[in-house]
């Protein structure tokens, strides 16, 4: 990691980078009794700066402003906007991708200048996803692209590379890495193509040329599911619209059986301070309505919801004897489970073999 981000601060210094002119969103401190605010904080290029016309509240927040007059001063211009949150009541913890629109006197549509992910609450400082191989998914909230393009992910502690292998505007494969701080279940990081580099069957020759092409925003929903919105600037200036692409990722089972069978084999499940060995095989006798693996001789038999297709489940559970629940599990990697035990305490399993 520390020689990757040495090769990438030399070639920044060496040759720059294009200017960003996408106006920062910021979220204003917790105060006791004050409402949250989101602060847009950005350049226009004259003096007729937008302003705030209407803010809604979901699942993404969007900051909707007008902008221009009948006289606006020439040059650009700073601005400061200040979006109040909560109108319907507190924002409940979690990540909220924010948008911010704007549209001229002259102009019906509304263009997209701004855009980032907001976090709400404290992050979790002990999420990991996994690392490996992860691929586009048509079935997620986002189906936007599939199989063709792909991604790598690697973390140590809490550092991240990320690596796009996609294509540019021709049709010609481009490669892109990102790397950045893992912030709870957000990673923010600029996707940067090289050139100039040492071609197949030659002598090592480093790239020199980098050019950023994107913005990304990896927002992980589980230790498999994620989503990567990919921004970038339709024009180098001042007040130019963004482009924005959000593609639904999941991490990318080629080994394993599908379903629940990619969880057969050798496990430690660690419940509280107890840990158990727990060894999955194919439930011959379908002791349920769904698939599933059992362990004979602890009695435990997990199921799982379809996953995606080349992915990993989504939810699974782990019943007793007497089919009851012992423990859901809705955070699911391919070799990590983690969830909740029917007391309430939190429930882990690990894959050893």
């Amino acid at each position: 990691m520390k020689q990757v981000a040495k090769l990438l601060i030399i070639l920044w210094a060496g040759l720059g980078a294009a200017q960003d002119f996408r106006p920062e969103i910021l979220l204003t401190p917790e105060i006791e009794g004050e409402p949250r605010e989101l602060a847009v904080v950005g350049i226009w290029p004259d003096g007729c700066v937008p302003a705030i016309t209407e803010v809604q509240e979901g699942p993404e927040i969007v900051i909707t402003t007008r902008h221009g007059g009948a006289a606006c001063e020439p040059g650009p211009t700073r601005y400061t906007l200040a979006a109040v949150l909560g109108a319907s009541g507190p924002l409940a913890d979690g990540i909220y991708p924010v948008r911010v629109l704007s549209s001229g006197p002259e102009e019906r549509l509304k263009r997209l200048i701004g855009f980032d992910l907001i976090r709400i609450g404290e992050p979790a400082e002990s999420f990991r996803p996994e690392t490996g191989i992860w691929w586009p998914v048509s079935e997620g909230s986002n189906p936007t692209a599939g199989p063709g393009i792909g991604f790598a992910i690697e973390s140590q502690e809490r550092a991240m590379v990320l690596l796009a292998n996609m294509y540019d505007a021709l049709g010609s494969p481009m490669w892109m890495i990102g790397t950045g701080t893992l912030s709870g279940r957000l990673l923010r990081t600029d996707l940067l193509s090289f050139s100039g580099g040492q071609p197949l069957f030659t002598r090592y020759a480093p790239p020199d040329g980098v050019n950023r092409q994107a913005r990304g925003y990896l927002q992980f929903h589980s230790r498999s599911e994620a989503t990567l919105w990919v921004s970038a600037p339709r024009e180098q200036r001042v007040g130019a619209e963004l482009l924005l692409h959000p593609i639904s990722l999941a991490r990318y089972n080629f080994g394993h059986a599908t379903g629940v069978f990619a969880f057969a084999g050798t496990w430690t499940l660690v419940h509280g301070e107890k840990a158990a060995t727990l060894r999955l095989a194919p439930d011959l006798m379908r002791r349920g309505s769904r698939p599933g693996l059992v362990d004979q001789a602890l009695g435990l038999r997990l199921s799982c919801e379809q996953s995606q297709a080349g992915g990993v489940a989504t939810r699974c559970e782990l019943l007793d004897t007497d089919n009851e629940v012992w423990a859901v599990f809705d955070d699911i990697g391919l070799n990590r489970l983690y969830g909740v035990h029917a007391d309430g305490e939190p429930v882990r399993a690990f894959r050893m073999e």
